[in-house]
């Protein structure tokens, strides 16, 4: 079980949550490749959640690999990119997600956790 401020979440929720970040991640990659007008909106949104995550579950308080994601987002609103260091921030990100993951959830043969 994984502790929050509001009690417990089973371990499978959080562990889905952590793999859900990877399609979030990668979903800013297309819709800047696709010069989507409402990509701000999507990051910040995104965002918005993030910390809401690291607010509510007791685990990501301390952890700067998920900061780093954070401030990967807020350096997405705050300036202009190409679409090269659009795809090696997110792909960046998307390796944390991973990493995230195997160190909460370390399988047999993981040396993360």
């Amino acid at each position: 079980m994984i502790l929050t401020k509001c009690g417990t979440l089973p371990d499978k929720m959080f562990e889905n949550y952590l793999d859900r970040l990877v399609g979030r991640f990668f979903k800013i990659l297309v819709m800047k490749e696709d010069k989507n007008n409402t990509l701000n909106t999507y990051i910040h949104s995104f965002q918005s959640e993030l910390i809401g995550s690291k607010n509510l579950i007791n685990l990501l308080n301390n952890d700067a690999r998920f900061m780093t994601l954070v401030n990967i987002l807020q350096f997405f609103l705050d300036n202009e990119y190409s679409d090269k260091e659009c795809k090696r921030e997110v792909m960046k990100c998307i390796d944390i997600s991973k990493q995230l993951k195997s160190f909460y959830f370390p399988k047999d043969g993981d040396s993360d956790g």
